[in-house]
């Protein structure tokens, strides 16, 4: 599965592009989870260069705002399955309409 698409790419902000925007009017533009874990991830912001993420994480050890790395998601497996998928069905949300 392609984790980022060429819609995804071209909807994200850059990265610090909604620095002065509240935290709960940021919109959140993809959704990507582990298929074999709790973890969920919210994509915000994105650099298409690097890769990198600024968003929301949950179901890990601690619910934060931080980065991530798709390239490095890509490269989580189970039996060599990729564990890290994107949900197909997530539409941009504001942050705080999320049912977290």
């Amino acid at each position: 599965m392609l984790l980022v698409t060429k819609a995804i790419e071209k909807s994200m902000p850059k990265m610090y592009e909604t620095e002065n925007i509240p935290t709960n009017e940021k919109v959140v533009r993809a959704k990507f989870f582990d298929a074999w874990g709790s973890g969920t991830w919210y994509g915000v912001e994105y650099d298409k260069e690097t890769g990198n993420f600024f968003g929301y994480t949950t179901g890990l050890q601690v619910d934060e705002w931080g980065y991530f790395n798709i390239h490095e998601m890509a490269e989580v497996k189970k039996f060599g399955v990729p564990r890290i998928e994107r949900d197909r069905c997530f539409r941009p949300t504001k942050f705080e309409d999320l049912k977290l």
